[in-house]
């Protein structure tokens, strides 16, 4: 895919269900061909328009996410 767009893959932060399912977060599984165990976070309706919500959100995914590099780089 990353060559597809003309971009270089790197790796993706992982992130369990549970951790992103707190403070507000939904979660729906949204499985693709290439990563059955790949989900949609929502976030709560206050972080819709305030931009500091967002970003409080986001780092809180990355603190609980951990990251896996592409294939044969790990």
């Amino acid at each position: 895919m990353a060559t597809a767009r003309y971009r270089t893959f790197y790796g993706w932060a992982v992130v369990t269900a549970r951790n992103a399912s707190t403070n507000g977060r939904q979660v729906i599984a949204s499985p693709l061909l290439d990563n059955p165990y790949h989900a949609d976070i929502i976030l709560p309706d206050a972080a819709v328009e305030d931009r500091e919500e967002q970003k409080r959100h986001a780092q809180e995914l990355a603190d609980a996410s951990a990251w896996r590099g592409r294939p044969g780089e790990n």
